[in-house]
């Protein structure tokens, strides 16, 4: 996801005059310069990003609990 926030963050921008016409083949697109995330978009699109992170973070609590012998 940090490739996202690079492209969404204008970190592919150019000075206007410095762009290339829309549509030329060198024009920096999401799907040119980041396929792999632009693939993935729908189905990122479609989950509950809250449960997702509460997920994340109850199983990075419990590793460490498991790590130290804590309950």
């Amino acid at each position: 996801m940090g490739s996202l926030d690079v492209e969404l963050g204008g970190h592919f921008g150019a000075h206007p005059a410095a762009r290339p016409a829309e549509g030329a083949l060198d024009a920096p697109t999401f799907a040119r310069h980041l396929p792999n995330v632009a693939a993935m978009g729908p189905a990122l699109a479609g989950q509950d990003d809250a449960a997702e992170f509460e997920y994340g973070l109850e199983l990075l609590l419990a590793g460490f609990a498991g790590t130290v012998g804590a309950p």
